[in-house]
C-alpha cells in the first residue's frame, strides 16, 4: 500500500499514462495545495503508469478539523455535484459535504450535509455498519441551537456510495446510489439553508476540538460538478501521481491508492477508472422537443393531449413546449387555459399499464394569482392526478393547487387542505400509492398523509397514467409550467 501526503491534488482524465515531475522545492502556504508546473513527457519528465488514487481526509489535530475545499471556476445558480465517498461508520466524528457561496461560514452554507455512524452524535439513529445523513439547521432567532434535520437516508459504511447534490430554485435534491451496482438507495429534497449561487464545495471531518478515531474515516473520489445544462464545469478523479488542481486544506488530507471507487486492476465490465458518474436523469424534461410544438405532436413524445387549440370564440388552450421557464435544462411543458369553453389536459401513460403501487414525481411552477389590465390571471387551480383517464370518472387520486398556493386533494364537496406553497416558484411534487390504496403526497421533500383513497370518493380504478390540467370550463387566463416528470412506471 502506498500513501503519499498531498502537496497538490488534481484531475487526470482516464488516460493510460501520466507524468511525474520533480518540481523545485518552494516555500508554500501550509494550508494550500498547489499544482506543479507542467512538463513534456519524454523531455523533462518521465512517463509513469496512471494509478487509481482517492483522497483520505483525517483529523489528527485538536486545533482544526480535517478539510479539503475547492472553488468552482464560476458561480453556479443551479447545477449538480456528483462524488463517490466511503465513510467508516465506526468513527466517533461526523463527516460533511457542504455547498457554499462566497462565504465559508457555516451559518452562510447553502447546504451542510452531515454523516455519522453508531459511535457518533447520531448513535441513536444508526445501526451497525451504517452511516446516517442529516442536515445542519441554523440557530433560531434567539441564537439557540436547533436539532439537525433528519433526512431518513442511511447507507452501509463499508461500501462506496455516490452522492448527488442537485441544486436550483431554492432547493437541493440529495440522491444516494450504491456505486458498484448503481442501485438508488434513496433521495431527499431540502430547501436551501441560504439561497445563493454555489461557488465553493467543502469535504470535512471532525471538528477543532477532537480527532478522528479510526485509521481511514473518510474517502472521496471522482468529483464532478455539472452546470444547469449538464456540462461538466469541474472534475477530479485523482488518477495520477502528480496533480493539477488547487485545494485549501486543514489537518490531514492524503492521497492514497489503498482505496479507490474504480480500481484499475478490476475488469468488471463497468466504468473505466475516472469515468464520471452520469448526472441524475429524469424520464421527461422536455429538452429534446421543438419549442412551440404541442407536446403530443413533438417528435418522439409519448404524451397525449386534449382540449387544445382554438375554440369557437377564437380563444386558445395550449399544452406545448416552451423556453420561457424551466427547472432543469432549457425547456418545460407549458399549459395555458385561455378559453372559457374548455381547459387543456396532458397525460403520460404507464408503460406496463395498471400499477397497483408506485410513484410519480414532477416539478411545477404555477404563477400567483394577479390582475393584469383588468383581467385576473391564475384565479383558477392546476390539477395533477393518477388514474385511468383524463375524465373525472377516471381519477384515482388528485391534488389541486390554487393561484394563492393552497394545495388540496379532491374529496367531493369538501377538499381537505394539505399545505401551502409560495406561488410563482418551482416546487417538487410526488404522488406515491400502495397496493393497500394509501396515497402519500410529498411536497419539496416533506411527506403528507398517507391518505385513504376510498375516503376521496373518486371512482377511478388502478392507475394507468399521470395527468395534468389547468383552469376550468368557465374561466380563462390560467398558466402552468411542468418539468422533470419522473417515474419507473413510464
Amino acid at each position: 500500500m502506498k500513501i503519499t501526503r498531498i502537496v497538490a491534488i488534481s484531475l487526470t482524465a482516464a488516460l493510460a499514462f501520466g507524468c511525474r515531475y520533480d518540481a523545485p522545492e518552494e516555500e508554500q502556504d501550509p494550508g494550500t495545495i498547489d499544482p506543479p508546473a507542467e512538463c513534456t513527457p519524454g523531455v523533462d519528465c518521465e512517463e509513469v503508469e496512471v494509478v487509481a488514487n482517492s483522497v483520505l481526509i483525517l483529523d489528527d489535530s485538536t486545533e482544526e478539523a480535517g478539510e479539503m475545499r475547492f472553488n468552482l471556476p464560476s458561480a453556479q445558480p443551479s447545477g449538480e455535484l456528483s462524488v463517490n465517498i466511503k465513510v467508516d461508520s465506526a468513527d466517533e466524528k461526523l463527516s460533511y459535504i457542504t455547498l457554499f457561496g462566497s462565504s465559508t461560514s457555516t451559518s452562510n452554507a447553502i447546504l451542510d450535509l452531515k454523516m455519522g455512524g453508531k459511535n457518533s452524535d447520531y448513535a441513536s439513529d444508526a445501526g451497525d455498519d451504517e452511516t446516517v445523513i442529516k442536515l445542519r439547521e441554523n440557530n433560531d432567532s434567539a441564537g439557540n441551537k436547533v436539532e439537525d434535520q433528519d433526512t431518513g437516508l442511511a447507507y452501509p459504511g463499508s461500501e462506496w456510495v455516490n452522492v448527488s447534490l442537485k441544486w436550483g430554485a431554492g432547493e437541493v435534491i440529495i440522491t444516494l446510489k450504491n456505486h458498484a451496482s448503481g442501485e438508488e438507495i434513496g433521495s431527499y429534497t431540502s430547501p436551501m439553508q441560504n439561497v445563493l449561487d454555489v461557488e465553493k464545495i467543502t469535504f470535512k471531518i471532525s471538528d477543532s476540538g477532537g480527532v478522528t478515531t479510526t485509521d481511514a474515516p473518510y474517502y472521496i473520489d471522482d468529483i464532478f460538478v455539472y452546470d444547469a445544462d449538464g456540462v461538466i464545469t469541474y472534475e477530479d478523479s485523482f488518477n495520477a501521481e502528480e496533480f493539477t488542481k488547487t485545494y485549501s486544506t486543514k489537518a490531514s488530507v492524503v492521497l492514497t491508492d489503498a482505496e479507490n471507487a474504480n480500481p484499475v486492476d478490476e475488469d468488471d465490465g463497468g466504468e473505466e477508472p475516472g469515468e464520471p458518474s452520469e448526472p441524475s436523469e429524469v424520464f421527461e424534461n422536455f429538452d429534446s422537443y421543438e419549442t412551440g410544438v404541442e407536446v403530443s405532436l413533438a417528435n418522439g413524445s409519448a404524451w397525449k393531449t386534449w382540449n387544445t387549440g382554438e375554440d369557437e370564440l377564437g380563444a386558445y388552450a395550449l399544452a406545448e413546449i416552451t423556453e420561457t421557464q424551466s427547472f432543469s435544462g432549457t425547456k418545460s411543458l407549458y399549459l395555458f387555459d385561455g378559453s372559457t369553453k374548455t381547459k387543456p389536459s396532458a397525460a403520460l401513460e404507464f408503460s406496463a399499464g395498471e400499477a397497483t403501487e408506485g410513484s410519480v414525481s414532477f416539478y411545477a411552477l404555477l404563477p400567483a394569482e394577479s390582475e393584469e389590465e383588468g383581467t385576473v390571471k391564475n384565479a383558477k387551480s392546476t390539477y395533477f392526478n393518477i388514474g385511468t383517464s383524463k375524465d373525472n370518472s377516471g381519477r384515482y387520486f388528485e391534488i389541486k393547487v390554487s393561484g394563492s398556493g393552497k394545495i388540496q386533494y379532491e374529496a367531493g364537496d369538501s377538499d381537505p387542505e394539505i399545505t401551502t406553497i409560495t406561488a410563482g416558484e418551482w416546487v417538487k411534487y410526488e404522488l406515491s400509492w400502495t397496493a393497500e390504496n394509501q396515497v402519500t403526497v410529498k411536497i419539496n421533500g416533506v411527506d403528507f398523509g398517507p391518505y385513504e383513497q376510498i375516503d376521496t370518493g373518486l371512482t377511478g380504478g388502478t392507475p394507468t397514467q399521470f395527468t395534468v390540467y389547468t383552469g376550468d370550463n368557465s374561466g380563462n387566463n390560467n398558466t402552468a409550467y411542468i418539468d422533470d416528470v419522473d417515474s419507473e412506471l413510464f
